[in-house]
C-alpha cells in the first residue's frame, strides 16, 4: 500500500513538550493549592511534602521516556490538587461559618442579659448581684441546654445564609477585602426598625452573593493564568517566555475583561509556539530519516518545504522520479507520494512506474522503522495501493532542488529538553 497516503508523525521532542506542558500545569495547581491552604491554615508541612511526592514521581517517569504515563497521570494528578483544595476550602468555610455564628449567639446572650440587668437599675456599678449571676447562669443555661447548636441554627435562617456569605468571602478573599461588609452588617444589627433591617439584610445578601460569585471566578481565572504562565515559561522562546512575564506579572490588578483577554492571547501563543516547533521536529525527522535512505537532502530543503508548502526529493540512484512532500507538519499530518520527472507529453513506461512504486513501499517501511527506533510514531491514516492512481509528473527534476539551495537555513528551535 505504498500509493499515495497521508501519514501522522509524532516525535519524541513533542511528547517531551507536551509532558513538560502538563507538569508544569501540575506544579502550578500544588503552588495555588499551598498558597491558598497556608492563608487559610488548611495544610501542614507534611501535606505539602505529600502532595509535592506527586510531582516529583511524574519527573522521573518522564526522565525515564514514559511519556505515556505523564500524559495520562498527570491531568489526573492536577485535578485531584484542584478537588483537593476545593475540600478544603469548603471545610475553611463551614469552620469559620461555626465560629461566626457562635460569636452571634454570645452576643445576642449578652444582649438578653443586659436587657435583663438593666430591669434592675439599683444594681451597684461594676458589679453583680447573686440573683444577678442567678440570671446570668439561666439565660446561658436555657440557651444551650435547652437547643443544640443545630436546632438554634435552624431558627437563624436569615443570619446562617449571611455569615455562610461572609464565611465564604473571608476565605476566598484577604480579611481586609471583607471589612466594608462586616461595617454594614454592624449596622444592619443596631438598626431599630425591622422593615428597614430587613431591607438592609436583602441589600447585603445581594451583594455578598456578587462578591463570593466574582471573588470564585476570580480564584479560578488566576489559578489558569498561572498555570498558563508555568506552560509559556516551559516553552521558552522569546515570544512564549514575553507572554508569561507579561501574564504573571498582571494577576495582581486588571477587572475580569482584561484577565480574559490576557489568557486569550496566551493560549493562541503558547498553541502558535508549540505547534510551530512540533512542525519543525517532524519535518526535520522525516528529512533526516529520507536522508539515511540514499534521498538528496540539502541544506534548506526544510525552507523551501515550508514556504511552497510541499516538496519534492530526489534519489539519485533512481533516476526519473522522486518523492513529493506535502503538508508542513502541522497537527501532525504529512501526505507523501512517488512522483515521475518527464514532459506531460511524454510516453508513461507503466512497469517503471510500478516499479518505482514498489520500492517507495520498501523504503517508507524502512523510514517507519528508523523513526520508530528514534522513539518517532509514524502512522498511516490513510494509503492508495501500489498503480491505483498514475503518478504526477514534473517537467524538471531539478525544480526539487534549486529552490532549496538558495533558500537561507532554519534557525533550529528548541522546547525543553531533547
Amino acid at each position: 500500500m505504498s500509493g499515495p497516503k497521508v501519514v501522522r508523525i509524532v516525535t519524541r521532542e513533542e511528547r517531551i513538550a507536551t509532558c513538560q506542558g502538563l507538569l508544569a500545569r501540575l506544579d502550578a495547581a500544588l503552588e495555588e493549592w499551598e498558597r491558598v491552604g497556608h492563608r487559610n491554615g488548611s495544610v501542614s508541612d507534611e501535606d505539602v511534602r505529600k502532595m509535592r511526592a506527586r510531582h516529583v514521581k511524574l519527573t522521573e517517569a518522564l526522565e525515564a521516556d514514559r511519556f505515556a504515563e505523564v500524559q495520562r497521570e498527570a491531568p489526573r494528578e492536577t485535578k485531584f490538587v484542584q478537588d483537593d483544595q476545593d475540600q478544603r476550602l469548603a471545610a475553611a468555610v463551614e469552620q469559620r461559618k461555626r465560629a461566626r455564628l457562635t460569636k452571634q449567639r454570645t452576643r445576642m446572650v449578652q444582649a438578653q442579659l443586659q436587657a435583663a440587668l438593666a430591669s434592675n437599675p439599683a444594681a451597684p456599678v461594676g458589679s453583680l448581684t447573686d440573683g444577678q449571676r442567678a440570671l446570668a447562669q439561666e439565660l446561658l443555661d436555657s440557651d444551650s441546654s435547652s437547643q443544640s447548636y443545630e436546632q438554634w441554627l435552624g431558627e437563624q435562617a436569615p443570619l446562617d445564609g449571611l455569615e455562610q456569605r461572609f464565611a465564604q468571602l473571608s476565605v476566598l478573599l484577604e480579611d481586609a477585602d471583607v471589612t466594608q461588609f462586616e461595617q454594614r452588617l454592624r449596622a444592619l444589627e443596631d438598626e431599630p426598625s425591622q422593615s428597614r433591617q430587613d431591607l438592609l439584610r436583602d441589600s447585603l445578601t445581594v451583594d455578598l452573593t456578587r462578591a463570593v460569585r466574582e471573588a470564585r471566578n476570580r480564584l479560578a481565572m488566576l489559578g489558569r493564568l498561572r498555570a498558563l504562565g508555568a506552560e509559556l515559561r516551559v516553552v521558552g522562546t522569546d515570544s512564549a517566555v514575553r507572554a508569561a512575564d507579561s501574564l504573571l506579572s498582571s494577576l495582581n490588578g486588571g477587572d475580569a475583561a482584561a484577565l480574559a483577554k490576557l489568557e486569550a492571547d496566551g493560549t493562541r501563543i503558547l498553541e502558535s509556539e508549540r505547534e510551530a516547533f512540533a512542525a519543525h521536529m517532524r519535518r526535520q525527522a522525516v528529512l533526516n530519516g529520507l536522508a539515511s535512505l540514499g534521498y538528496q537532502v540539502n541544506e534548506g530543503l526544510e525552507t523551501a518545504w515550508v514556504q511552497a508548502g510541499r516538496l519534492v526529493i530526489n534519489r539519485p540512484s533512481q533516476p526519473g522520479y522522486g518523492v513529493e512532500l506535502g503538508g508542513t507538519g502541522e497537527k501532525g499530518r504529512l501526505q507523501a507520494r512517488v512522483v515521475a520527472f518527464r514532459a506531460a507529453d511524454a510516453a508513461v513506461d507503466k512497469a517503471r512506474d510500478l516499479d518505482a512504486e514498489q520500492l517507495w513501499c520498501s523504503d517508507f517501511t524502512n523510514l517507519g522503522e528508523r523513526l520508530a527506533s528514534s522513539g518517532i510514531e509514524l502512522t498511516v491514516e490513510k494509503a492508495l495501493p501500489v498503480g491505483a492512481v498514475p503518478l504526477k509528473t514534473i517537467a524538471d527534476a531539478a525544480t526539487a532542488s534549486s529552490a532549496a539551495e538558495n533558500a537561507p537555513v532554519l534557525r533550529e528551535r528548541t522546547l525543553g529538553r531533547s
